[in-house]
C-alpha cells in the first residue's frame, strides 16, 4: 500500500474460524495502524527490501463463530525475514494475540501487552523470537490487566541496547489477591548489556540465562 496519508488497515478473519493467512511480500508506506483480528499476518521477504508495515501494530485475539476466544495463534504476526516493521513503530499484543519472530530479529520501538479481549485455555498474549533478537528501543508495558487467569509472555532472546523502562500495572480481578498475580513475564537471553528500571505496583517475573550483564532497578 503506497500512502503518505495515515491509512489505517485491518486485517480480519471476516468470520472465517481456523487462522487465515495474509502475507506481506513488499515494502509499503501508508503510516497509520494496522490491526491485526483472528488472522495470521506473515511479514514475508519476497522481492523487496523495505519494511512491510511502517506504522503501529495492534494484535486482537481470535473469536470462534462469534460465541469464545479463538485458540492461541489464530491471531498473529509471524516473521518470516528480519527487520519487517519500521524501528519507530510501537507493536500492542492484547489478549489471545500474539507475535512470533520465528527465528528472526527484529526492531521496534514500544510494546505493549494486555489482558483485555479474552483468551482460550488461559493462553496470555505472547512474543516469542525463537532464535532471532527483539530489540527494543522504547519502552516494554504490561497494561489493562483484566484477566486474571492468563499472564502476559515475552520468551526469547532480547536487546536492550541502553537504558529501558519495563512498566508493570497490578492485575485487576474478583479477588484483592489477584494483585499479586504475576502481571508480566520475561523468560529471557539478554543478548546486549543495559539497564532495565522497573516501574508500577504489578509483579513482574525474570527467567532465563543471559549472555550479556543487564541491571536491573
Amino acid at each position: 500500500v503506497a500512502s503518505t496519508l495515515p491509512l489505517n488497515v485491518i486485517f480480519d478473519s471476516g468470520g472465517i474460524v481456523g487462522g487465515s493467512v495474509v502475507s506481506l511480500a513488499n515494502a509499503n508506506t501508508y503510516t497509520g495502524i494496522s490491526y491485526v483480528n483472528g488472522v495470521i499476518v506473515d511479514l514475508t521477504n519476497g522481492v523487496s527490501t523495505g519494511n512491510a508495515i511502517v506504522g503501529d501494530i495492534i494484535i486482537n485475539g481470535a473469536t470462534t463463530s462469534g460465541s469464545d476466544s479463538g485458540a492461541a495463534g489464530n491471531s498473529e504476526i509471524r516473521n518470516r525475514a528480519n527487520n519487517k516493521i519500521a524501528d519507530t513503530e510501537s507493536v500492542t499484543v492484547n489478549g489471545g494475540g500474539a507475535w512470533d519472530l520465528f527465528g528472526f530479529s527484529e526492531t521496534i520501538n514500544n510494546l505493549v501487552f494486555t489482558s483485555t479481549g479474552g483468551s482460550n485455555g488461559n493462553n496470555g498474549p505472547t512474543v516469542q523470537t525463537g532464535d532471532g533478537i527483539l530489540t527494543i528501543n522504547g519502552s516494554i508495558t504490561a497494561t489493562d490487566l483484566t484477566n486474571a487467569g492468563v499472564i502476559p509472555l515475552l520468551a526469547g532472546n532480547l536487546s536492550l541496547g541502553g537504558t529501558r523502562t519495563v512498566t508493570v500495572d497490578q492485575v485487576q480481578g474478583a479477588t484483592d489477591l489477584s494483585n499479586g498475580q504475576v502481571g508480566l513475564a520475561m523468560n529471557l537471553d539478554f543478548t546486549s548489556g543495559g539497564t532495565l528500571n522497573k516501574q508500577g505496583l504489578g509483579v513482574l517475573s525474570l527467567g532465563g540465562q543471559s549472555t550479556a550483564g543487564v541491571a536491573i532497578n
